[in-house]
């Protein structure tokens, strides 16, 4: 069952039109409210698929309406996305072309739809029905959503977690989902979709981080798997989580005194600190990292696992170059890995308006030499996913 809240001050035409297309469509309920405060109410206490919010409300019952008070209701859910159930879709309506004339480019760089009154008969069935597509197999919000760049090996150690993964499909996406949930450090059930990305490479990530943003809503969006370390920083195997990422191509290649030069110009995406301060605490306590190590079953010989906080970079190439390595040092010398799809992740979590956190926890397969091999591949991904878990179980919340 689908749940769809509509914040409308008036029982007004245009809410009449959507009460009865919502009415006549199946597997879904819906309440409406009057106010903003009545609005944030709800969302604390349920998830809510479609919030569909008229543009003119008030902030409570009995006061004046205000012209952007849809807006302001909007903007209060972004801000206040940690005690909120954050809507996985957003509508906005309006009868009023002044309003939607001021509104149109908010909504439009939030990527949500936004309707006059007299385009609700024709457009509204097909809006609201794909909306409800999209997130019809998932009931409530997700909390954590883990993607991976390859579905052999990395994904296949994320589904080796004891989450009781079942496998499931959503209409108009051509990705294989799978839903769980992990217990958290409270004893509270968390909800946790799972799935790899079609392609390699930081646009693929940052597209289907998009699409499971938009699709699930998630408070947290987490990536694991295998990278390249810093050969003297790191060891095969160790576990790095990146306190910051970045595009280490982007920038301006050009020619200075008849010289080839590349001029860098990195857009550099922070992680929460509260996160940082947690993977610090667990690289020096250890805390975890010998069990992890020790249930691997595998025989092969490894170096005692260690955990890494510090700079992971994201290119679009297979790096095999050791002067490219070094090229990448010169941006930020405590770099301490290398992989394809991390910045594309984190890119996207940064531009959402749902509020949602990220995350990238790799470990060391190789040291992005000519002597490269995949020897490590497969542990490399059980100790990121396991350290992934542990998070999960320890501190998330």
């Amino acid at each position: 069952m689908k749940f769809v809240l509509i914040v409308d001050d008036t029982y007004s035409e245009k809410t009449r039109i959507i009460a009865s297309k919502l009415t006549a469509t199946a597997d879904v309920e819906f309440e409406v409210c009057q106010s903003t405060r009545d609005a944030l109410k709800i969302l604390r206490s349920k998830p809510v698929n479609v919030l569909i919010v008229d543009l003119q409300i008030p902030d409570f019952l009995g006061s004046d309406i205000e012209i952007d008070g849809g807006v302001k209701l909007l903007k209060s859910i972004s801000e206040r996305s940690d005690e909120l159930n954050v809507p996985t879709h957003i509508i906005g309506v309006t009868a009023h072309r002044d309003s939607f004339d001021s509104a149109s480019q908010y909504f439009l760089d939030q990527g949500w739809p936004l309707l006059m009154e007299k385009d609700l008969e024709n457009r509204f069935s097909t809006l609201i029905q794909s909306k409800l597509d999209h997130s019809q197999d998932v009931e409530g919000n997700i909390d954590v959503v883990i993607i991976t760049a390859l579905k052999h090996t990395e994904l296949e150690a994320v589904l080796k977690l004891p989450y009781s993964w079942c496998e499931f499909l959503v209409k108009g996406n051509f990705h294989t989902f799978y839903k769980g949930e992990f217990v958290d450090k409270s004893g509270v059930a968390k909800k946790v979709i799972t799935l790899g990305c079609t392609r390699m490479g930081s646009s693929s990530s940052a597209v289907t981080a998009t699409q499971v943003l938009s699709m699930f809503n998630p408070k947290l969006i987490l990536m694991v798997g295998i990278a390249a370390g810093i050969k003297g920083k790191v060891d095969l195997g160790d576990v790095l989580v990146a306190d910051s990422s970045w595009d280490w191509e982007s920038g301006k290649s050009t020619v200075e005194a008849d010289k080839s030069i590349f001029k860098t110009a990195p857009h550099q995406i922070q992680l929460d600190q509260r996160y940082r301060d947690t993977f610090q605490n667990v690289a020096v306590s250890r805390a975890g990292l010998d069990a992890i190590q020790n249930d691997w079953s595998q025989p092969m010989k490894v170096n005692r696992l260690k955990l890494h906080v510090g700079p992971i970079v994201s290119g679009s190439s297979v790096l095999e170059d050791p002067s490219l390595v070094e090229r990448i040092q010169s941006q930020h010398r405590g770099v301490i890995g290398i992989e394809m799809e991390g910045y594309g992740v984190a890119l996207a979590s940064s531009l959402s308006s749902s509020g949602a956190k990220w995350l990238l926890i790799k470990s060391v397969c190789d040291f992005a030499g000519p002597d490269k091999n995949d020897d490590y591949q497969a542990y490399s991904a059980y100790t990121s996913s396991k350290v992934a878990d542990y998070f999960l179980r320890n501190h998330y919340e």
